[in-house]
């Protein structure tokens, strides 16, 4: 159960078709970061 102070994705899901090897910026937005940092991770590929 999520609690008001923690972080929570508040970007709208989406979609992208790009070709292996493109570099891409994928908009993200997140409410609540406070002390926290947000990483990202790719996937097996």
């Amino acid at each position: 159960m999520m609690t008001k102070n923690e972080p929570m994705f508040i970007s709208r899901s989406e979609t992208f078709k790009f070709i292996t090897g493109e570099t891409i910026v994928l908009p993200c937005e997140v409410a609540n970061t406070g002390r926290w940092d947000i990483a990202t991770k790719a996937g097996p590929g």
